[in-house]
């Protein structure tokens, strides 16, 4: 994949409208994708082969739906600039899921407000008065 990395952040910034922060995101993702490519081709093929190797290795939906957004901003970088390239086609995002969460119970929030811990020093200011 031959991209001049700062036109694309050209077209996010200019043509997509990208927000700097999102802007950055996409230009760190850009360089994994890229190293990991190593000078293939985008394919259907590839990207699916890449999704597979991030899931098999434990990398969470919302981290492969970062990868998701690049490639989607990579696609329509492509046509912009007059190069085919229909590789995200048939792809979806990955479900979010929720964090599960624990709720204490009376006895244990009571537990914490009345647990007393002594501070002598924090951030290496006296805090003792407190």
């Amino acid at each position: 994949m031959n991209i001049n990395i700062e036109d694309f952040i050209s077209f996010l910034t200019i043509k997509k409208n990208l927000a700097p922060l999102s802007v950055r995101h996409c230009r760190i993702r850009f360089k994994v994708i890229d190293k990991w490519l190593n000078g293939r081709q985008l394919s259907k093929e590839l990207v699916e082969q890449f999704f597979y190797e991030r899931k098999q290795a434990g990398q969470g939906n919302s981290s492969l739906n970062t990868y998701y957004f690049v490639f989607n901003h990579l696609q329509d970088y492509l046509k912009d600039r007059g190069i085919s390239g229909n590789f995200m086609e048939g792809f979806k995002s990955f479900k979010k899921t929720k964090a599960q969460i624990d709720i204490f119970s009376q006895e244990e929030v009571n537990a914490l407000l009345n647990t007393h811990i002594p501070y002598k020093t924090f951030q290496h200011r006296d805090v003792s008065f407190l």
